[in-house]
């Protein structure tokens, strides 16, 4: 983490709204799960997908592995990867405020760009968040450790965080 972000009661503002932070394929299962925890906490959910920054290096490195690419990504392509990205982006938060309204949950929406821990913190800031919902991943046992530390780092800071499994 770049900077640091300190704890103190000041920084956790306690509002009636759920923040859903996602990044990935599971979003839709996850904004489902988040709507059915509004709806039966009577709260508003705020859904925030986040732009990881490092996805276009992760992307060129397994197109390099697999020998499609060279050493050296050009800037079009990383441009282009990260234009995909908000563009799945914008797709799933698009999806969940539909199934919000369908439900009945009042919702917003935001794209945001940055590290996962920082995005939520500031997001959660500026909304009055009660609670953190963050999907619990299925691929890996790295990723679901990867959830964890995120979750854990943001219960530290003194969120309410659940950690959601995906497709249940």
């Amino acid at each position: 983490m770049s900077q640091s972000i300190s704890n103190t009661e000041e920084n956790v503002a306690r509002g009636n709204q759920l923040c859903l932070m996602f990044s990935g394929r599971d979003g839709p299962s996850i904004a489902r799960q988040a709507i059915r925890l509004a709806k039966e906490k009577k709260m508003r959910v705020c859904f925030a997908y986040v732009l990881d920054p490092t996805v276009a290096d992760a992307v060129f490195h397994k197109l390099t592995d697999a020998v499609f690419v060279g050493e050296r990504p050009t800037e079009q392509l990383a441009q282009a990867i990260l234009a995909e990205h908000a563009t799945r982006g914008r797709e799933c938060l698009r999806r969940a405020t539909e199934d919000a309204a369908a439900s009945g949950v009042e919702s917003e929406e935001r794209l945001l760009a940055g590290e996962v821990v920082q995005s939520a913190h500031a997001l959660a800031m500026e909304c009055a968040c009660a609670e953190i919902v963050l999907g619990e991943p299925r691929p890996s046992l790295l990723q679901h450790f990867f959830s964890h530390s995120i979750a854990d780092h943001l219960r530290r800071l003194g969120y309410v965080v659940e950690v959601v499994k995906v497709g249940s």
